[in-house]
């Protein structure tokens, strides 16, 4: 005991104190605050990011940006978004619409979420697009990626993955913005989600008709007649539209309409 009395005495002595370690976490900089966009049934409206790029955002279309020291990341929720995007090689602009991502190489593109699908076309430049690999209709860890240039367009599904690349003219990549919504390989699923981002009553598929939703279509409409376009289904296919309850547009096969 006098021996460790001793050796404390001369540790104050010496000046020798014992002090608890304090870990000093430093802070960079502000952490990036997330912003979030959003537009009403038959709204389309432009905004400029904090970075200079250009966004248009479509009917119905919900975004979150993004914005950090190194990377520019964009959510797209739900809907439509054109991005006309201002180059800085030391941060990647990507879109992100369910679990795919598309990012811009310097360029003009659109991307779509629509009932189930998500696009990608390029009106000018390049888009690098990744989406995960799909077996047996499940998504899996490993990547597909494209390249696309001015005048392709991907789709991609979560039982089907990424679709092949296909060419589309390039005046027609977000033709949206002009009130025309044009199909050239879509499908009458896409076709129905995207009238009900401009429709005050919800458009639904009944059971009869569901078998149609995957059925691709090639046509061209003006958005701000949505019922002429479901007047051309029905000329189109045979379905019938039931406007018996309220706030519901019911898509019926005929046969069972009338039943």
């Amino acid at each position: 005991a006098p021996t460790a009395i001793k050796c404390a005495a001369m540790a104050v002595a010496m000046g020798i104190v014992a002090l608890p370690v304090v870990f000093v976490l430093l802070q960079t900089g502000p952490t990036p605050a997330l912003v979030r966009h959003e537009t009403g049934i038959a709204e389309t409206t432009l905004i400029t990011l904090s970075d200079g790029t250009i966004a248009t955002l479509g009917a119905s279309t919900q975004i979150e940006i993004l914005m950090s020291d190194d990377a520019r990341t964009i959510s797209l929720k739900s809907g439509a978004a054109f991005f006309d995007v201002l180059p800085d090689p030391s941060r990647p602009f990507s879109v992100e619409a369910g679990d795919l991502t598309a990012t811009a190489l310097g360029t003009e593109f659109d991307v779509r979420s629509n009932g189930g699908v998500f696009r990608v076309a390029v009106a000018e430049g390049r888009v690098a697009v990744a989406y995960p690999h799909v077996t047996a209709d499940r998504p899996t860890r490993l990547m597909k990626r494209r390249t696309l240039n001015q005048g392709q367009e991907v789709a991609a599904t979560t039982d089907e993955g990424l679709r092949v690349t296909r060419s589309v003219a390039a005046r027609d990549v977000g033709a949206w913005r002009n009130h025309r919504l044009v199909y050239d390989g879509g499908t009458l699923g896409e076709l129905v989600a995207d009238a009900n981002r401009y429709s005050e009553r919800d458009i639904v598929l009944a059971d009869s008709v569901h078998a149609l939703a995957d059925q691709t279509i090639t046509a061209s409409f003006d958005a701000n007649y949505i019922n002429r376009m479901l007047s051309m289904l029905e000329l189109s296919y045979s379905i019938e539209i039931d406007a018996s309850e309220p706030g519901i547009l019911r898509l019926h096969a005929k046969d069972e309409a009338s039943r």
